[in-house]
Protein backbone atom coordinates (compact mmCIF):
# COMPACT_ATOMS: atom_id res chain seq x y z
CA UNK A 1 0.00 0.00 0.00
CA UNK A 2 0.55 3.81 -0.91
CA UNK A 3 0.15 6.10 1.54
CA UNK A 4 0.32 9.96 1.76
CA UNK A 5 -0.57 12.83 4.24
CA UNK A 6 -1.54 16.04 3.82
CA UNK A 7 -1.59 15.40 -0.05
CA UNK A 8 -1.62 19.11 -1.43
CA UNK A 9 -2.60 20.37 -5.12
CA UNK A 10 -2.58 24.21 -5.72
CA UNK A 11 -1.97 27.30 -7.63
CA UNK A 12 1.63 28.90 -7.21
CA UNK A 13 2.11 31.73 -5.81
CA UNK A 14 2.73 33.28 -9.68
CA UNK A 15 -0.77 32.65 -10.32
CA UNK A 16 -2.33 35.30 -10.40
CA UNK A 17 -5.38 34.11 -12.21
CA UNK A 18 -9.01 34.35 -10.39
CA UNK A 19 -10.17 31.43 -11.33
CA UNK A 20 -8.57 28.81 -9.24
CA UNK A 21 -8.79 25.06 -8.02
CA UNK A 22 -7.56 23.66 -4.63
CA UNK A 23 -7.75 20.01 -3.50
CA UNK A 24 -6.49 18.87 -0.54
CA UNK A 25 -6.46 15.18 0.96
CA UNK A 26 -5.08 14.55 4.64
CA UNK A 27 -5.20 10.60 4.03
CA UNK A 28 -4.56 9.40 0.97
CA UNK A 29 -4.39 5.71 0.21
CA UNK A 30 -3.37 3.37 -2.86
CA UNK A 31 -4.15 -0.21 -1.80
CA UNK A 32 -2.84 -3.36 -3.27
CA UNK A 33 -0.53 -1.61 -5.68
CA UNK A 34 0.98 -4.06 -8.47
CA UNK A 35 4.75 -2.91 -8.36
CA UNK A 36 5.41 -5.53 -11.70
CA UNK A 37 3.01 -3.71 -13.29
CA UNK A 38 4.86 -0.27 -12.23
CA UNK A 39 8.19 -1.20 -13.36
CA UNK A 40 7.54 -3.36 -16.84
CA UNK A 41 4.55 -0.71 -18.27
CA UNK A 42 5.26 2.41 -16.20
CA UNK A 43 1.11 2.00 -15.52
CA UNK A 44 0.44 2.32 -12.23
CA UNK A 45 -1.68 -0.29 -10.97
CA UNK A 46 -3.88 -0.44 -7.72
CA UNK A 47 -7.28 -2.11 -6.34
CA UNK A 48 -8.50 0.78 -4.49
CA UNK A 49 -8.15 4.28 -4.10
CA UNK A 50 -9.48 5.78 -0.48
CA UNK A 51 -9.04 9.31 -0.12
CA UNK A 52 -10.50 10.16 3.17
CA UNK A 53 -11.44 13.94 4.26
CA UNK A 54 -10.57 15.52 1.46
CA UNK A 55 -11.44 19.50 0.27
CA UNK A 56 -11.95 19.84 -3.30
CA UNK A 57 -12.57 24.06 -3.97
CA UNK A 58 -13.00 25.09 -7.42
CA UNK A 59 -13.29 29.17 -7.94
CA UNK A 60 -14.24 29.76 -11.30
CA UNK A 61 -15.79 32.43 -13.97
CA UNK A 62 -18.79 31.83 -15.56
CA UNK A 63 -18.71 30.97 -19.38
CA UNK A 64 -14.60 31.52 -19.57
CA UNK A 65 -12.77 29.49 -21.77
CA UNK A 66 -9.68 29.39 -19.94
CA UNK A 67 -5.94 29.53 -21.25
CA UNK A 68 -6.37 26.22 -23.71
CA UNK A 69 -9.39 25.02 -25.43
CA UNK A 70 -11.04 22.61 -23.93
CA UNK A 71 -9.77 18.59 -25.39
CA UNK A 72 -12.90 16.21 -26.18
CA UNK A 73 -14.21 14.40 -23.10
CA UNK A 74 -13.21 10.85 -24.77
CA UNK A 75 -9.72 11.92 -25.29
CA UNK A 76 -9.40 13.14 -21.89
CA UNK A 77 -10.62 10.06 -21.04
CA UNK A 78 -8.40 7.98 -23.01
CA UNK A 79 -5.11 10.11 -21.63
CA UNK A 80 -5.74 9.16 -17.93
CA UNK A 81 -7.05 5.52 -18.71
CA UNK A 82 -3.05 4.61 -20.16
CA UNK A 83 -1.28 6.07 -16.80
CA UNK A 84 -3.64 4.60 -14.27
CA UNK A 85 -5.18 1.02 -13.85
CA UNK A 86 -7.46 1.34 -10.81
CA UNK A 87 -10.72 -0.62 -9.91
CA UNK A 88 -12.32 1.79 -7.35
CA UNK A 89 -12.40 4.80 -5.45
CA UNK A 90 -13.98 5.25 -2.17
CA UNK A 91 -14.77 9.00 -0.71
CA UNK A 92 -15.18 9.42 3.13
CA UNK A 93 -16.04 12.35 4.53
CA UNK A 94 -15.41 14.81 1.54
CA UNK A 95 -16.12 18.33 1.27
CA UNK A 96 -16.52 19.98 -1.98
CA UNK A 97 -17.52 24.07 -2.82
CA UNK A 98 -17.70 25.86 -6.54
CA UNK A 99 -18.10 29.20 -6.21
CA UNK A 100 -18.03 31.95 -9.22
CA UNK A 101 -15.64 35.02 -8.67
CA UNK A 102 -17.72 36.96 -10.68
CA UNK A 103 -21.49 36.28 -9.09
CA UNK A 104 -20.73 35.82 -5.57
CA UNK A 105 -24.48 34.33 -5.46
CA UNK A 106 -23.21 30.98 -7.57
CA UNK A 107 -22.42 28.87 -5.44
CA UNK A 108 -22.79 25.04 -4.26
CA UNK A 109 -21.47 23.62 -1.56
CA UNK A 110 -21.62 20.16 0.06
CA UNK A 111 -20.17 18.15 2.97
CA UNK A 112 -19.84 14.87 4.52
CA UNK A 113 -19.96 13.10 1.03
CA UNK A 114 -19.15 9.08 1.15
CA UNK A 115 -19.17 7.28 -1.93
CA UNK A 116 -17.39 4.11 -3.89
CA UNK A 117 -16.98 4.34 -7.16
CA UNK A 118 -16.07 2.06 -10.16
CA UNK A 119 -12.90 3.59 -12.06
CA UNK A 120 -13.02 1.77 -15.38
CA UNK A 121 -16.96 2.50 -15.95
CA UNK A 122 -16.06 5.84 -14.63
CA UNK A 123 -13.47 5.59 -17.61
CA UNK A 124 -15.32 3.99 -20.39
CA UNK A 125 -18.32 6.05 -20.14
CA UNK A 126 -18.89 8.22 -23.29
CA UNK A 127 -20.58 11.04 -21.30
CA UNK A 128 -21.01 12.63 -18.30
CA UNK A 129 -24.43 10.84 -17.44
CA UNK A 130 -23.31 7.68 -18.06
CA UNK A 131 -20.10 8.38 -15.77
CA UNK A 132 -22.60 8.80 -13.24
CA UNK A 133 -23.46 4.91 -13.68
CA UNK A 134 -20.42 4.13 -12.01
CA UNK A 135 -21.62 5.51 -9.15
CA UNK A 136 -23.13 3.00 -6.91
CA UNK A 137 -24.27 4.88 -3.80
CA UNK A 138 -23.07 8.34 -2.90
CA UNK A 139 -24.76 10.00 0.21
CA UNK A 140 -23.72 13.58 1.41
CA UNK A 141 -25.02 15.26 4.94
CA UNK A 142 -25.73 18.67 3.45
CA UNK A 143 -26.05 20.60 0.02
CA UNK A 144 -26.53 24.12 -0.27
CA UNK A 145 -27.21 25.59 -4.06
CA UNK A 146 -27.29 29.31 -4.48
CA UNK A 147 -28.12 30.71 -8.07
CA UNK A 148 -29.84 33.94 -8.18
CA UNK A 149 -32.25 34.80 -5.98
CA UNK A 150 -32.90 31.19 -5.08
CA UNK A 151 -31.13 29.24 -2.51
CA UNK A 152 -31.63 25.05 -1.96
CA UNK A 153 -30.96 23.59 1.10
CA UNK A 154 -30.79 19.50 0.87
CA UNK A 155 -30.24 17.37 4.16
CA UNK A 156 -29.13 13.77 3.74
CA UNK A 157 -29.02 13.10 0.02
CA UNK A 158 -28.51 9.84 -1.41
CA UNK A 159 -27.88 9.17 -5.47
CA UNK A 160 -27.81 5.42 -6.83
CA UNK A 161 -25.78 6.29 -10.44
CA UNK A 162 -27.04 2.98 -12.17
CA UNK A 163 -30.89 3.45 -11.07
CA UNK A 164 -30.67 7.20 -12.18
CA UNK A 165 -32.35 8.10 -8.26
CA UNK A 166 -31.97 10.36 -6.21
CA UNK A 167 -33.28 10.37 -2.44
CA UNK A 168 -33.37 13.63 -0.06
CA UNK A 169 -34.11 13.53 3.61
CA UNK A 170 -35.40 17.19 3.73
CA UNK A 171 -35.12 20.29 0.89
CA UNK A 172 -35.57 23.39 1.44
CA UNK A 173 -35.82 26.24 -0.97
CA UNK A 174 -35.66 29.92 -0.68
CA UNK A 175 -36.36 32.90 -2.37
CA UNK A 176 -33.94 35.63 -1.03
CA UNK A 177 -36.13 38.17 -2.49
CA UNK A 178 -38.76 37.99 -1.06
CA UNK A 179 -37.78 35.38 1.98
CA UNK A 180 -40.15 33.56 1.19
CA UNK A 181 -39.99 29.37 1.27
CA UNK A 182 -40.78 26.12 0.11
CA UNK A 183 -39.85 22.72 2.69
CA UNK A 184 -40.25 19.50 1.45
CA UNK A 185 -40.12 16.83 3.88
CA UNK A 186 -38.95 14.06 1.81
CA UNK A 187 -37.74 13.80 -2.36
CA UNK A 188 -37.09 11.49 -4.74
CA UNK A 189 -36.25 12.42 -8.50
CA UNK A 190 -35.68 9.28 -10.60
CA UNK A 191 -34.44 8.44 -14.37
CA UNK A 192 -32.55 12.16 -14.50
CA UNK A 193 -31.44 12.62 -18.12
CA UNK A 194 -28.90 15.55 -18.89
CA UNK A 195 -26.26 16.61 -21.63
CA UNK A 196 -22.28 17.35 -21.66
CA UNK A 197 -23.16 20.67 -21.26
CA UNK A 198 -25.34 20.57 -18.51
CA UNK A 199 -27.86 23.34 -20.35
CA UNK A 200 -30.87 20.74 -20.67
CA UNK A 201 -31.78 18.19 -18.19
CA UNK A 202 -34.80 16.23 -17.42
CA UNK A 203 -36.42 13.76 -15.46
CA UNK A 204 -39.05 11.49 -15.67
CA UNK A 205 -40.69 11.50 -11.89
CA UNK A 206 -40.51 14.21 -8.99
CA UNK A 207 -42.34 12.64 -5.86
Amino acid sequence: NLILKNFRLEPSEKNNRRDKKYISIPDFELREISLAELITSQRLQAQELVLKNSRTINYYIPGSKGIRPSQPLNKIIDEINKKIDLDKVRIENGYMLSQSVTEKTERIEVTGINSSISTNELLDAPSYEVMGFSIGRLTFDKASISTGNIKAIIEKGELYGKEKLILNQKVTLTNLKNNSSVKIDYLRLKNYHFDDELSEVEMDSLT
